[in-house]
């Protein structure tokens, strides 16, 4: 028997409504413009209670996407391939368009990214090798490559930027 304990049903939910709070209201207004006190309102909690969970709006933020990022990275997991892992990533992009469009080009850019690709870098070992300048590098340039997609309107389409990231992350 060990000492650990179940979560707390109470806990659980009260953090998915901050988590749903803050993803709909980033797509609503842009995570700049987003603040605790609307986050609190959104999920009809007091900001007392987000501050019980949640250090700062960026730590919501981070623990809201590790469970968005949980679902798409089983799913990229369980591709048979490196294309197909590439398309389902760029149809999940393009379906959270405007989630992504703002997480990848506002204040939370930074942090967010390199969460991402941390992720996406312990899918797909392939395209990166960790900790040196090329795939620093490479990241970089997704990163890049994605935040151009999101917020140009670009007709590129998931196949065709599927097929970019797996030609520049592939040596």
């Amino acid at each position: 028997m060990t000492d650990e304990k179940k979560p707390d049903r109470r806990v659980i939910r009260t953090r998915r409504m901050l988590h749903r709070a803050l993803l709909d209201l980033i797509a609503e207004r842009g995570y700049d413009a987003v603040s605790v006190a609307d986050i609190a309102e959104r999920a009809e909690l007091r900001r007392a209670t987000f501050y019980l969970h949640y250090q700062d709006k960026e730590a919501l933020l981070m623990a809201a996407l590790e469970n968005v990022f949980d679902g798409l990275f089983a799913q990229i997991a369980a591709a048979e391939s490196e294309p197909e892992a590439w398309r389902i990533l760029f149809a999940h992009l393009a379906a959270r368009r405007t989630l992504y469009r703002d997480l990848f080009t506002g204040q939370s850019a930074a942090a967010v990214a390199r969460r991402f690709f941390e992720r996406l870098d312990a899918r797909m070992p392939t395209a990166t090798t960790p900790n040196d300048a090329p795939s620093g590098a490479l990241m970089g340039a997704l990163i890049g490559m994605i935040g151009w997609w999101l917020e140009s309107g670009s007709p590129a389409t998931v196949e065709d930027m599927a097929a970019l990231a797996q030609r520049i992350t592939t040596r």
